[in-house]
């Protein structure tokens, strides 16, 4: 959390500093975004969970057919701005990333019976990147920092003797979240098109979740979260550019 506010303090400084020293007319553009994201997490409590109560503890984690950890899905945003100055940027932008992953269970006890578990991870954000120019058509970004407000969504459908039951779960409670990152930049068309590549490191963490009755998601990890961050994600977007 530091790093992010630092980020965020440089990012201001910058933009003052090198705004008075050029006037605003360096201020390059704003636009929008959209992309396909990537976030691989840590979910051993849950993956737990669904050996020990679906499975009724007759298989461990290592031994589950699919294992949740890795969710995809994509990302709106908008660019607030991006700034030259002298072949360096620094751009200011928001977004919404939406994730998504399913995993199937057949019963072991009863042949045709299956659970079928759907989880979505959506958050916003709002960040700061700051960079380089490499050439005039590649850019260098060479640190990207956001803060991310998680929320989380469970759907378990049960097949059970040919009837169909299902129950969802929400998180209650959205904690503050961050993420650190670098990536690349390509210009396709100058100002107004462009491909940018982001790497990113997340922490979050969703402890619970809860049906609608208050009723929650059973979580073996003796008070450890659900879910996890610390761990590597990818964002691949198409910036459309609005110069001013």
């Amino acid at each position: 959390m530091k790093l992010i506010k630092a980020i965020v303090l440089a990012g201001i400084f910058f933009t003052q500093t090198q705004a008075q020293s050029c006037g605003f007319g360096c201020l390059g553009m704003s636009g929008f975004y959209g992309g396909l994201a990537i976030q691989r997490y840590t979910a051993d409590n849950f993956n737990k969970t669904i050996a020990q109560t679906y499975f009724k503890g007759t298989i461990g984690v290592k031994d589950l057919s699919e294992k949740f950890g890795q969710a995809q899905g994509y990302r709106l945003g908008a660019n607030i701005f991006r700034a030259k100055f002298s072949g360096l940027f620094v751009s200011a932008k928001a977004f919404y990333e939406l994730l998504n992953e399913e995993h199937t269970y057949f019963s072991p006890f009863v042949a045709g019976d299956k659970n079928v578990y759907k989880l979505k991870m959506n958050y916003w954000g709002i960040g700061l990147d700051f960079g380089f120019h490499l050439t005039s058509i590649f850019y260098l970004k060479l640190v990207e920092g956001a803060l991310t407000f998680y929320s989380a969504h469970l759907e378990v459908t049960g097949h059970q003797g040919g009837k169909i039951s299902q129950t969802k779960y929400q998180n209650t409670k959205t904690d503050l979240s961050y993420y650190v990152g670098s990536g690349l930049i390509i210009q396709i068309i100058p100002y107004y098109l462009t491909l940018e590549g982001t790497i990113t490191y997340s922490f979050f963490k969703i402890n619970n979740l809860e049906n609608e009755s208050g009723v929650k998601f059973a979580n073996l990890g003796k008070g450890e979260p659900l879910f996890s961050g610390n761990n590597f994600g990818a964002v691949v977007q198409v910036n459309l550019g609005l110069p001013y």
